[in-house]
């Protein structure tokens, strides 16, 4: 029982990295013109910090995600996203 309710305590939190991963870029990406170099690589590290700990916790679960394989694939698509608006983030 225990087992079950930590996996879905790090899946939620897992979840909950991913939006805020991409809130943080997307909003710095609409505000690129008013935000200093310096903010940009902050977003830049924390949106890192937050990519980082999602995959973590891919790992962590790993056992999940070999039962839902789609919901994988959903996952690693929103991951590669993020990696491309980090690097939209570079070539400001």
């Amino acid at each position: 029982m225990w087992s079950n309710i930590l996996d879905r305590l790090v899946l939620s939190l897992s979840d909950q990295q991913l939006a805020a991963c991409f809130a943080i870029l997307a909003t710095a990406l609409i505000r690129s013109d008013q935000i200093s170099i310096y903010h940009l690589n902050i977003v830049c590290d924390l949106a890192w910090f937050s990519t980082i700990t999602h995959l973590l916790s891919i790992i962590v679960l790993r056992h999940y995600w070999l039962q839902e394989s789609k919901a994988l694939a959903l996952y690693v698509w929103f991951v590669l996203i993020i990696c491309a608006l980090m690097d939209a983030h570079e070539h400001l």
